[in-house]
């Protein structure tokens, strides 16, 4: 995991649910490998308890942009509630979503905390497949395969970019344009310098990355820096929070996830 508060161990509660109505067991082969991201705005405490209707693996103490390891377990559906932490009532309930057999997968619970509609608190579930032209951690691959995730909910449509020192944008990201709230790009290259390719050990390879408005080419001052890149590594930005909220602060923020 990289750049990201650590979450309790077994995030993905509802990875470990059976299906409903299925009388016998589950086989061992039929599992899925996922994680979870804290996307969810306005939890008066900052941090949140997330809650399967079955099953006893929780998530404590999760922060907006957070984002668990990757667990295995069955796959199936499940609601979450989610719930301030310490408080003894759920802020939240009903959240539900089907996690995908055999699949890699993460799961994003967004929205804002009290709104409706297109701002409403709900569930994304996203594929963590490889690129079909690109091989993780081989050694001849001479790039880093990156994608963006859109989670700021009421925002437009961002772009992925590089920025040099003063913030000014200096180049982007092939399919990581034009990503709407809840959508997910495909994944863009970046190749490494001369000196670093073929390394999959330090030293790293570094960046600076940032997210534009693509309607406008405004870049937000959300820039991730020194952001190491592994030859034949896998990648997602993740934009949570808001811009330009409603009521209260600014909270857009970039995270970032290893998806290998």
């Amino acid at each position: 995991m990289i750049g990201s508060r650590k979450v309790t161990l077994g995030l993905l509660a509802l990875l470990s649910l059976a299906l409903t109505g299925c009388g016998d067991p589950q086989a061992a082969h039929d599992s899925v490998r996922g994680r979870v991201v804290d996307a969810l705005v306005g939890v008066p405490t900052g941090f949140a308890d997330l809650t399967p209707s079955h099953g006893v693996i929780s998530a404590a103490n999760v922060n907006l942009g957070s984002i668990s390891n990757y667990v295995s377990g069955p796959y199936g559906g499940a609601d979450y509630s989610v719930t301030p932490t310490g408080a003894s009532a759920p802020l939240i309930t009903g959240l539900h979503i089907d996690v995908q057999q055999d699949q890699t997968q993460t799961v994003a619970i967004a929205g804002v905390v009290g709104q409706t509609g297109l701002l409403a608190p709900r569930v994304f579930r996203f594929e963590d497949t490889a690129p079909t032209n690109f091989a993780s951690k081989d050694t001849n691959v001479v790039a880093v395969a990156i994608r963006l995730i859109n989670l700021s909910p009421g925002s437009g449509p961002f772009d992925l970019v590089q920025v040099d020192a003063n913030g000014n944008a200096t180049s982007s990201f092939v399919g990581l344009l034009n990503i709407t709230y809840g959508n997910s790009g495909s994944y863009g290259f970046y190749t490494l310098p001369a000196d670093k390719q073929g390394a999959t050990t330090l030293p790293y390879a570094t960046t600076a990355l940032a997210v534009r408005d693509t309607n406008t080419g405004a870049v937000f001052p959300t820039t991730i820096t020194g952001q190491q890149l592994l030859n034949g590594g896998l990648l997602t930005i993740y934009v949570v929070g808001q811009a330009t909220p409603a009521a209260g602060p600014a909270t857009l923020k970039l995270a970032v996830s290893s998806d290998i």
